[in-house]
């Protein structure tokens, strides 16, 4: 597999730190490389530009970072990433701005007050996109995962006769295998966020779990 590159672009070192580990356990084979302001990403993106680099790619973006001017740096940033994927990394002002990310070409917009497991899905969607389309155009994750949805989640469902799990958990369970962070699930059964993740803590206790990879891990035979 040839490597993949990962551009962290958030002025704070920690956090760029704590989403390089986050991403190099789940992921083999990545190349990181770093930005910390506007300019920085920018002649890091056109260098990738001039290189004609082909080279699978994903660029994690905060939007807070200084020299950023808003939706406009968005749009010069994008520009200058295409044909790769930009992931939002931050927290916005309103959904407003959330719709207007997505219409622009962003593929993805994660909260950085939310479980980082959706960050991690993301990506993981974005570099399996970025694989399977070549040159075609990029979809927002948005119809990424409501093309997952006829799917894996339509699948029979066969647990073992000693679980029990409501219509709602199960769900869930379908959810988790379709790839959907936990906004995307609240969006797809018309519930609040808080009551997913209330959901979610349920499923794990009655599965024995404490997380969703080790609910997905314990699951995965389930599916007939």
């Amino acid at each position: 597999m040839q490597p993949r590159k990962i551009l962290l672009a958030d002025d704070h070192s920690l956090m760029r730190d704590a989403i390089q580990q986050l991403l190099s356990r789940s992921f083999a084979q990545l190349v990181f490389e770093f930005s910390s302001n506007f300019v920085q990403t920018a002649h890091c993106l056109t260098e990738w530009q001039e290189h004609a680099d082909s080279q699978t790619a994903v660029i994690i973006l905060d939007l807070r970072m200084p020299g950023m001017n808003g939706l406009d740096s968005v749009q010069t940033l994008l520009d200058l990433a295409s044909p790769h994927p930009v992931i939002i990394y931050s927290e916005l002002a309103s959904s407003v701005t959330y719709h207007q990310l997505i219409h622009m070409g962003v593929f993805a917009v994660a909260y950085k007050s939310n479980d980082a497991d959706e960050l991690l899905n993301y990506v993981r969607t974005a570099l399996d996109t970025a694989n399977n389309q070549a040159d075609a155009p990029l979809l927002p994750v948005d119809v990424v995962y409501s093309k997952q949805r006829l799917q894996p989640t339509q699948n029979e469902l066969s647990p073992p006769n000693n679980i029990e799990l409501t219509s709602r958990q199960l769900d869930m369970l379908r959810a988790l295998h379709a790839g959907l962070p936990n906004k995307m699930i609240a969006r797809e059964y018309g519930l609040a966020l808080g009551t997913v993740k209330n959901h979610l803590f349920i499923l794990y206790e009655r599965l024995g779990v404490k997380s969703r990879s080790e609910a997905l891990s314990k699951t995965r035979e389930w599916f007939l």
